[in-house]
């Protein structure tokens, strides 16, 4: 169950939810399936993917079935400013190696949860998620290039939780397996 304070969006509106019978809404059980997929088959998937996906699941939740106020349901128009997107995107990169969280890359930007997650995606192009997924990728094609460790050694200090989710994310974003990467960029060096 998600729970609202009436004051989240601060113009003190009560917010309710709006009783529907026999109702589907597509986009909430799309997210709601890949929630349940990635936790039930993954184990423990990235605290800043859960979250991220539950921020979009309350903002569904409030915009369709909700009584909220229309200023409730305006959106930031604008992106970060130079300063803060400089402040995460350096604290991201400071951090790859850690588990991060939406809640402390939005304070460090000094933004709620929800203005955060917009700002940073108009910002930036993608979502924080998927920005600190595509980060993770390059520092390890950068460490396979470079390093003789081992995979699992490599994922783990590039953030992953798994040696399996490192393969599966890099063979998805890639196109090969990190083992076919490093062969190809050696075979370029030789």
């Amino acid at each position: 169950m998600v729970i609202v304070s009436p004051n989240v969006f601060g113009d003190g509106s009560r917010l309710d939810v709006v009783d529907r019978y026999a109702f589907r809404d597509s986009e909430r059980e799309v997210i709601c399936r890949d929630l349940y997929r990635k936790l039930s088959l993954n184990g423990a998937p990235e605290r800043l993917y859960v979250e991220s996906q539950l921020m979009k699941l309350a903002l569904v939740l409030l915009l369709r079935h909700s009584t909220a106020s229309q200023a409730a349901r305006i959106l930031p128009s604008g992106g970060l400013t130079r300063n803060q997107a400089r402040r995460v995107l350096e604290y991201i990169e400071s951090n790859l190696g850690c588990e991060l969280s939406l809640s402390e890359l939005a304070g460090i930007a000094e933004l709620s949860l929800h203005h955060f997650a917009h700002t940073f995606k108009r910002t930036i192009g993608v979502a924080p998620h998927r920005y600190v997924l595509e980060r993770r990728v390059e520092r390890v094609k950068a460490m396979l290039r470079t390093t003789r460790a081992s995979l699992v050694d490599i994922s783990l200090a590039a953030g992953f939780d798994s040696q399996s989710h490192f393969t599966s994310t890099f063979r998805r974003m890639v196109g090969v397996t990190p083992t076919e990467f490093q062969g190809s960029s050696r075979k370029r060096r030789q």
